[in-house]
């Protein structure tokens, strides 16, 4: 009788056991070594994205540095050359040459993987103008009853600087520029003419920029559109007529009623259109050849070789509108790269710290003695082997496309 029960209680304990085991096998090596993958390809994952975190942090805290200085400076006034402090940027001694606009180059490729327009080369008048309308913006639908109605208006929030060529900081360089709400211009004085005996060379550039200026601002006060080709016309008869000596290139840009952006265009001088991080519209560039662009003189090239120029932007676009001081040395790409300074800035400050930060950074660029640039990609393109940047005037004006809707 105890025997038996003995045996039986062994018996039990023995199912349990094997029951257990089955329900909870040992791991074999095979399943050591799947756990063992598996724990390590998620610790280099956590290892990757704590260091990503980590340098994304760096460059964060970088931006935050180099963008703070644009806060806090005093607004800058728009109607006259606004230069910084000229003991900031040393003078060089040494002969300035025209700076050249930009050659054609490879289509280049954004952020987003979009190709960029090539930069267009207009080798003579005879190809002078070039539109492109986009009908992006809903039309007004007309209204039903004869009674007028207001319709919502559009107009430009600017502002601009300049830094002369070094060797030209004590005279405030050959470049000249205006902004009004209805539209802006850039104009390069050429330089050269000093050699010659014209005793401004930024007189020519100056006269220009005074007197569209003063159209625009008419057309403000009348209620009428600034018409840019008209009004480079006028200056230029004016400024011709009381024997102002030398040359310049000269753009200017208005904003018509329904968002149409009009521009006429003589020379190196430019604009871009940027729309959502992207470059909708670049204006091509006149040159005879390598090193000569288009430029209004007595004996030079007239209004009527102009390159007219008519986009459709919408609100919210930024146009960079700049001398070729700029875009010998700032490539299109790091146009949109650089605007987290917009994006970082005060509302009421944008224009004003994007254009410091333009003006500045293409200084900083023109430079540097070796590297790549515009500049001398173009001067590669031509059989030449310039290296670096190129020391010049440089002016930028960025706007904005602001609507202004009617009051009630």
């Amino acid at each position: 009788m105890t025997s038996g029960l003995s045996t039986s209680s062994s018996t039990q304990v023995l199912d349990f056991e094997e029951f257990m085991e089955s329900l909870f096998p040992e791991p074999s090596d095979q399943t050591d070594s799947s756990l063992t993958k598996a724990l390590g390809k998620g610790f280099t994952l956590c290892l990757t994205f704590w260091v990503h975190s980590f340098f994304n942090l760096l460059y964060r805290v970088r931006n935050q540095a180099e963008i703070l200085p644009y806060f806090h400076k005093s607004k800058l006034s728009g109607d006259q050359k606004i230069c910084l402090d000229l003991k900031k940027y040393p003078r060089e001694v040494g002969p300035t040459k025209k700076s050249v606009p930009k050659e054609p180059s490879p289509s280049v490729t954004n952020n987003f993987g979009e190709t960029l327009e090539q930069t267009v080369v207009l080798e003579t008048a005879d190809v002078s103008r070039t539109t492109l309308v986009q009908n992006d913006l809903p039309t007004t639908p007309q209204p039903t009853e004869p009674t007028p109605t207001k319709t919502a208006t559009y107009s430009l929030k600017s502002s601009g600087m300049c830094i002369p060529h070094p060797s030209k900081a004590a005279t405030g360089g050959e470049d000249a520029h205006f902004y009004t709400a209805n539209g802006c211009g850039v104009f390069d004085g050429v330089g050269g003419w000093a050699a010659t005996g014209v005793m401004d060379a930024a007189a020519f550039a100056s006269g220009l920029m005074t007197e569209s200026k003063a159209e625009a601002v008419a057309c403000l006060a009348d209620s009428t559109e600034f018409d840019p080709q008209a009004s480079l016309q006028s200056a230029f008869e004016k400024v011709v007529s009381r024997d102002i000596g030398g040359s310049s290139t000269a753009l200017v840009v208005s904003l018509q009623d329904k968002g149409l952006l009009r521009a006429s265009l003589v020379g190196d001088s430019g604009f871009v259109v940027v729309r959502n991080r992207h470059i909708v519209y670049r204006a091509p560039i006149q040159q005879h050849y390598f090193n000569c662009p288009f430029q209004l003189g007595r004996d030079s090239d007239k209004p009527k070789d102009a390159c007219q120029i008519e986009v459709q932007v919408e609100q919210g676009d930024i146009i960079v509108s700049a001398t070729d001081g700029f875009w010998d040395n700032f490539f299109e790409e790091d146009i949109v790269r650089s605007l987290w300074v917009w994006e970082w800035c005060e509302e009421q400050r944008k224009e004003e710290a994007l254009a410091q930060f333009f003006c500045e950074k293409a200084y900083e660029l023109s430079r540097r003695k070796d590297g790549l640039s515009p500049f001398a990609v173009a001067s590669r393109n031509a059989g030449g082997h310039h290296k670096g940047g190129k020391t010049d005037d440089i002016t930028v004006v960025v706007s904005q496309v602001v609507l202004q809707l009617p009051s009630a």
